[in-house]
């Protein structure tokens, strides 16, 4: 990939919901397009089970404006035993208390196929 690479973080409900299309339509150039990528799955998972677990974060990536990757995340604030909070980058559609677990089979990164590794370490 030649292009000027940019990457930006999703944590707001209404910017979630304006990736829907180029969302979709990167899932379905992808390696990995499954029902449990994509965006009507995971936005209805956080609707139901988002609230109350962390801050959305769906980190995407540009090139020359269009989204060629997404890390669709959520940061979990958890408790330990101890005093000191910590958080966790966490996968949409992981998380939910076991009691409630919808298993979200084959969740990962979306990228545009043939560039994975370049998209990839830019997310990381």
């Amino acid at each position: 990939m030649n292009a000027s690479l940019s990457v930006r973080r999703v944590t707001s409900e209404e910017e979630f919901a304006r990736l829907a299309p180029v969302w979709n339509d990167l899932l379905a150039r992808s390696e990995v397009h499954t029902l449990f990528l994509s965006w009507d799955w995971l936005s209805t998972w956080w609707k139901v089970f988002g609230p109350g677990l962390g801050q959305l974060c769906v980190i995407v990536v540009e090139a020359d404006g269009d989204v060629v990757g997404i890390a669709p995340c959520y940061i979990k604030k958890e408790r330990d035993t101890s005093w000191i909070p910590s958080r966790t980058l966490m996968f949409l559609g992981t998380g939910e208390k076991e009691e409630e677990e919808i298993d979200s089979d084959y969740l990962g990164l979306i990228t545009q196929s043939g560039e994975e590794e370049t998209l990839v370490a830019c997310i990381l």
